[in-house]
């Protein structure tokens, strides 16, 4: 046998035992999948939700200035009409 033909069998070895191991029902690297999914879907679960702002608002002690003044003054209402 030539030293061509010897590397693409060993190059088609693995994927003959892929295509087996589907023939068969069994998928590869399923359970780390599976894993990694529930490992990510912790990782982006969102935190418990805060206190509305009012209540934060109460519990800031002394007066309210800087970016925080204009953040409160937007916070308290709508956008303007456009018409």
């Amino acid at each position: 046998m030539s030293g061509s033909l010897t590397g693409l069998l060993i190059g088609l070895v693995p994927l003959g035992l892929l295509v087996a191991c589907l023939l068969f029902g069994r998928y590869p690297g399923e359970r780390v999948i599976v894993r990694a999914r529930c490992v990510i879907d912790r990782m982006l679960a969102r935190p418990p939700v805060a206190a509305p702002p009012e209540m934060l608002l109460q519990a800031l002690p002394g007066a309210v200035r800087g970016g925080r003044l204009i953040a409160v003054a937007r916070a308290g209402r709508g956008p303007p009409n456009a018409g």
